[in-house]
């Protein structure tokens, strides 16, 4: 497991940096080392909120909401009271659908949505 923190740390690290290209590979490598080790749990929700950030950065939105769709679905399921953090992945949804061209009406109800869980 600290060989996959360790390469999660190094992809943040890139990810400040605006260094996507190599944040993606050591991202990537986090997670199918922590989903090999103890599978999708609590831990790999980060791995895939970073794995959306990077997807994002790189205009690849359709891998972004994917990342985004399955932390979300597992903060939800793993973390007691995650309501904020599902929030905070709801509003990386919201801005991921807009950018692809969703219609605005979904795009409000997903950002107010993401609104009211942010609050709870």
């Amino acid at each position: 497991q600290l060989i996959a923190s360790t390469l999660h740390n190094l992809s943040v690290l890139h990810l400040w940096n605006h260094e996507y290209d190599q944040a993606l590979p050591y991202c990537r490598e986090s997670l199918r080392i922590k989903v090999e080790l103890v599978g999708d749990d609590a831990g790999s929700v980060n791995l895939w909120s970073s794995l959306g950030l990077i997807n994002y950065a790189t205009g690849s939105l359709p891998a972004a909401l994917a990342a985004f769709r399955k932390a979300m679905q597992m903060s939800t399921q793993f973390i007691p009271g995650g309501h904020h953090l599902a929030g905070q992945l709801g509003n990386n949804i919201g801005c991921v659908n807009f950018e692809i061209g969703q219609n605005l009406p979904l795009v409000q109800s997903q950002l107010k949505q993401s609104l009211q869980m942010q609050k709870e």
